[in-house]
């Protein structure tokens, strides 16, 4: 009888269905995974959840722990892979959410499934479930708040509202754009909470969202303080001050530090602009109309539109509901348009197209009881969504980074001091400090221009490179131009390698052919 009874649950629709959510586009992220380390942003990711280091504002601690986590969990294979795997089981994890709340609402699992395959399958998603990136886990943790209050919300369930407060937390201990993605769950707990007389279950999940983002950010001035009492920076041997990148970014061992770090003071500017479009009504209709075309790139212009016509559909049975899934969406949009220093902000709106999705799934499950028609439409927007997206499957076979490293490595000596623009540095400080290929060589984040002071102590005792789109000039030391490493075949903008000398020495940006030579 119990195996009878175990083999009928394995039958289960809504089992079946629950487990299709996660599988499904974990298998397909798993095929399409990005294996090269990357350059700019996406190699400083590889590298410092491996070394325990800092990132770049706001910080990302919560990301930084839990890429350590898995890596040391599972320590087999490229560390970029066990990386990019992880970003893919978070959006999974997202995805298995997006199920679990339409299934909640409609108590349709089928409903469920599609929309959690549509989303899984989403230009956008897709592309950053692939490589890693700390939007992946914000992403996973904000649906995992908005499920939960849900259910506190429905339920009365104060466990699931102290839940709510936990990911509430390390959301904001991820990414900054969380304090944006929970207002309309912070705000439906509170309601909710006086409502129903849950007070003090409302102020237990406030008291453990705060010290849980507390915790996490404390990760940044302890771990800086190591660093700098142990000397883990190579960089420091050179006499460089603390709060350089990879190891040490922004040195936040003081407070007036540690704000500047994750406030991201050196943006002010691109923030304080962002901010001012919250307070000036007259500048929202813009935001709204370029965060469409934004948000239509991302989803895809049919995606977006079949979404948004199921959700008015699932506006007449819970009207809440929508603008409970609308507000990410809304609340984000000003930010993302007029942040002008985010060069990626298709990637903020993946938790507001998750968002969506759920008012979609609730809209199928309405018009399944009625029409299969909407079946079709949605088969042939998840074929849509493959076909956009079919290069993702070439990703594996990406080696741009790693012959990045090899070509420097291989043209530098063992003992080279290595300077590099930010864009190009990561990859090295990859092979540095996770490969451990750079052997003596120390590698240095910034342009050579900003070292001019050291580089003649430095030149004294090592052969000191610069790696730059243009040759660096000082008068202080010459660069002698001596290859390019052709990144991007036929890029004006690809890096070049100079040597760096004394002032008496040539100062010719290139040898005497016209041909670059090839690194």
């Amino acid at each position: 009888m119990s195996f009878r009874l175990r083999f009928g649950r394995l039958r289960d629709p809504r089992l079946i269905c629950a487990v299709a959510a996660f599988v499904l586009p974990l298998f397909v992220y798993a095929f399409s995974l990005d294996r090269d380390v990357g350059f700019w942003d996406t190699a400083e990711l590889n590298t410092v959840p491996y070394i325990l280091g800092l990132a770049h504002p706001t910080g990302f601690p919560a990301d930084i722990l839990a890429g350590w986590s898995f890596i040391h969990l599972f320590p087999f294979g490229e560390v970029t892979i066990r990386l990019a795997l992880l970003n893919a089981i978070e959006i999974a994890g997202a995805a298995y959410l997006l199920y679990l709340f339409v299934e909640g609402e409609t108590h349709d699992p089928f409903a469920g499934l599609l929309v959690a395959i549509g989303f899984g399958l989403l230009p956008v998603t897709w592309l950053h479930a692939t490589h890693n990136d700390e939007m992946s886990l914000t992403v996973l943790l904000s649906a995992a708040v908005f499920v939960l209050v849900r259910r506190f919300w429905k339920r009365n369930d104060g466990r699931a509202l102290l839940g709510a407060g936990v990911c509430f937390g390390l959301d904001l201990g991820t990414h900054g754009a969380a304090a944006l993605y929970l207002i309309a769950p912070a705000l439906v707990a509170a309601y909710a909470a006086l409502r129903g007389r849950h007070l003090r279950v409302f102020v237990a999940a406030s008291a453990i969202a705060f010290v849980t983002t507390t915790a996490v950010y404390a990760y940044m001035p302890l771990r800086s303080s190591y660093v700098v009492a142990h000397r883990l920076d190579p960089t420091m041997v050179l006499g460089l001050p603390p709060g350089r990148p990879f190891w040490d970014w922004g040195d936040p061992r003081t407070i007036p530090t540690f704000v500047d770090v994750v406030t991201g003071s050196q943006f002010s500017h691109d923030v304080a602009a962002a901010g001012s479009a919250y307070v000036d009504p007259a500048r929202l209709p813009n935001s709204a109309a370029h965060g469409a075309q934004i948000f239509a790139g991302a989803m895809g212009l049919l995606a977006l539109a079949l979404v948004l016509a199921l959700g008015i559909v699932a506006a007449f049975a819970d009207v809440a509901l929508l603008a409970y899934l609308v507000a990410p969406a809304c609340f984000i949009t000003p930010f993302v348009v007029n942040y002008l220093a985010e060069p990626d902000p298709s990637r903020y709106y993946i938790f507001p197209a998750w968002a969506l999705c759920v008012g979609a799934g609730v809209g199928i499950a309405m018009l399944l009881r009625k029409k299969v028609a909407v079946l079709a439409l949605t088969v042939i927007v998840a074929f849509a969504e493959l076909d956009a997206s079919q290069a993702l499957f070439e990703q594996p076979s990406d080696r741009a980074g790693f012959s990045y490293i090899d070509a420097v490595l291989a043209r530098t000596p063992a003992n080279a001091i290595v300077i590099a623009e930010w864009d190009y540095v990561s990859p090295i400080a990859y092979a540095a400090y996770v490969q451990h290929r750079a052997q003596a060589r120390v590698v240095v984040p910034g342009e050579a221009r900003d070292f001019a002071g050291y580089i003649a102590g430095w030149s004294s005792t090592a052969p000191v490179f610069d790696v730059a789109e243009h040759r660096p000039s000082s008068p202080s030391f010459a660069a002698h131009y001596l290859c390019n490493f052709f990144v991007i075949p036929g890029a004006e903008h690809d890096p070049k390698l100079y040597r760096i000398g004394t002032v008496s020495g040539s100062r010719t940006d290139r040898p005497a052919h016209d041909t670059p030579a090839r690194c």
